[in-house]
């Protein structure tokens, strides 16, 4: 115990010593730097940093240097930081209240372009809060005026003032001139506007709004390479794009994983085309060369007779179990003797052999794929052949719904010319209006009896087998919801179909014979009919 607790205090010393030596050796390299610099010395390596610092304030012109000289000094920016300000082009939509101090801000900086979008002019009221503005800009432009007072701040810059509207016909042209957008905007139609010109350009858009003594910021779209959200999407797009790719392969017959699409029928089938029918280069694993695995003993005349025997030889079928014998899984070892017998969430690993002389011969992954001219993804579709039991469905145990509709009460169609022509029944129950209401009811009669009720689609095809349908007047006063026509003839009592059928051929209506389709049951009528009743009857029968 003493022997430990002394090693302990040794370690603190020898730590204190280290930390003291690490401040020794910064202390020199501050004194060294200043040296190197007025002798010309030129070493790389530990003071690496330094001359790259300088490399980047050279690219920076004098004035740059001198004029932002307090803010390249903080880490955040830095010279490369400046120069990415320097480079910039920054929209700014409004020159009011937030449209002034952002501008002021970004041309004090050094931001390269700006672009002003204002078309309201300077007002008394304005000048006491939109500080770009003077007494002397009253009745001028807001564009204008912010553009001159900004040249005042910052010489070196260019500003663009645009004194027009923002709308929907030049958005799209002013935006795209610029790298980033700022919403200084007090009206809701151009935030929206804003929002999707920069969702259609993928800029990024700063909004700002202020009420009182209250403000918010926000930023949309913001792109940058340490954000991670970005580069998953990118990956994402990379990856769809590959799939587009690929299936596009598939399409016109040149997939390797085994399915593509064969010209001349546009069939589906299993194939590789001989194109891409391959031997890949031989194995040059350390590991394999030190002994572990026995792939030198293939030669390349070897190879290359397995690979003819493999594709010429061999059906698709043949081609899958021979894939198959030569692959052995191997289960993971379990380490711990109370997992012994267990399943390993780890996969199963696997050995791979080539046949020389009838005898199996183990060899690496790499060799076994090149030596067939087969791709992973197709061995590993040919491997898993477990096949899925399919589930038969459940037979529909409530086979009360054609008993429970033969007790509901039925009627006739009102209309006598239906009568003749159709041979359905309407539901005679006065509350109910539709087959919804006419199924909640069946529900409710099922729940009071404890039966599992059917489903809406299947109490819907037993009423069409029936032949049941619910009367839907439009007015009170119909008596025939499937032709409106029938609800105009005043004489239901005491003309017949065969004298209506008359009197509208006097009146020079087309008779023909046609065929009408009832619920799906084709009936001949073999009476002369008036086809514009027969046309609109078909419709809403369909």
């Amino acid at each position: 115990m003493d022997r430990i607790i002394s090693l302990e205090e040794e370690i603190l010393q020898l730590r204190k010593t280290l930390q003291l030596k690490e401040k020794e050796l910064q202390e020199l390299k501050k004194k060294w730097i200043p040296l190197q610099q007025v002798n010309g010395i030129n070493q790389p390596g530990e003071n690496q940093e330094f001359f790259n610092a300088k490399a980047q304030f050279d690219r920076l012109p004098k004035w740059a240097i001198e004029r932002y000289s307090r803010q390249i000094l903080l880490p955040d920016i830095g010279v490369e930081g400046q120069q990415k300000l320097c480079s910039a082009k920054v929209l700014i939509v409004g020159a009011g209240g937030l449209g002034c101090p952002a501008a002021m801000y970004l041309a004090g900086s050094g931001v390269g372009e700006i672009g002003i979008v204002d078309y309201d002019t300077v007002d008394l009221t304005n000048i006491h809060r939109q500080v770009l503005h003077g007494e002397t800009d009253q009745n001028m432009s807001k564009a204008d005026s912010a553009a001159q007072a900004l040249r005042n701040i910052n010489s070196r810059i260019t500003i663009t003032p645009f004194n027009v509207q923002l709308s929907s016909s030049n958005a799209l042209q002013i935006t795209s001139q610029y790298d980033v957008v700022l919403d200084c905007t007090d009206n809701v139609p151009t935030r929206y506007m804003l929002n999707d010109v920069c969702v259609l350009s993928k800029l990024p858009l700063i909004s700002g709004s202020a009420l009182k003594m209250e403000g918010q910021i926000t930023i949309y779209g913001y792109r940058a390479n340490k954000n991670s959200n970005e580069k998953r999407k990118l990956e994402a797009r990379l990856k769809s794009q590959r799939r587009y790719e690929e299936k596009k392969r598939r399409m016109t017959g040149q997939s390797y994983l085994g399915f593509r699409i064969s010209q001349p029928d546009r069939k589906w089938i299993q194939d590789v085309p001989k194109s891409e029918r391959k031997m890949g280069p031989p194995c040059s694993s350390n590991l394999c060369t030190k002994g572990f695995r026995d792939c030198e003993k293939f030669k390349e005349e070897k190879r290359l007779e397995i690979f003819n025997n493999f594709w010429n030889n061999l059906d698709w079928n043949n081609k899958k179990k021979y894939v198959r014998s030569l692959v052995e899984n191997v289960p993971p070892k379990r380490r711990r003797l109370k997992h012994k017998g267990e399943v390993s969430r780890k996969g199963a690993s696997k050995n791979y052999y080539l046949l020389l002389n009838d005898e199996k011969i183990k060899v690496c992954r790499v060799m076994f794929l090149n030596t067939l001219g087969v791709k992973e993804t197709m061995v590993r579709t040919w491997l898993d052949n477990k096949e899925i039991p399919r589930k038969s469905k459940k037979p529909i145990k409530s086979l009360n719904v054609d008993t429970y509709i033969d007790t509901l009460p039925k009627m006739l169609p009102r209309c006598l010319y239906c009568r003749e022509l159709t041979d359905f029944l309407y539901i005679n129950i006065n509350n109910i209006k539709n087959i919804f209401q006419l199924y909640n009811q069946y529900i409710r009669d099922m729940k009071i009896k404890n039966i599992q009720p059917a489903s809406r689609k299947t109490f819907s095809k037993v009423l069409t087998m029936k032949k049941l349908k619910i009367f839907k007047p439009k007015n009170d006063q119909d008596i025939c919801d499937l032709v409106p026509q029938h609800n105009n003839i005043d004489t239901h009592n005491n003309i017949d179909l065969n004298e209506y059928i008359d009197e509208q051929n006097v009146h020079g209506e087309q008779i023909i014979d046609i065929p009408v389709v009832v619920d799906k049951n084709v009936a001949h009528i073999t009476e002369n009919v008036n086809i514009m009743t027969l046309n609109y009857y078909y419709h809403c029968t369909i």
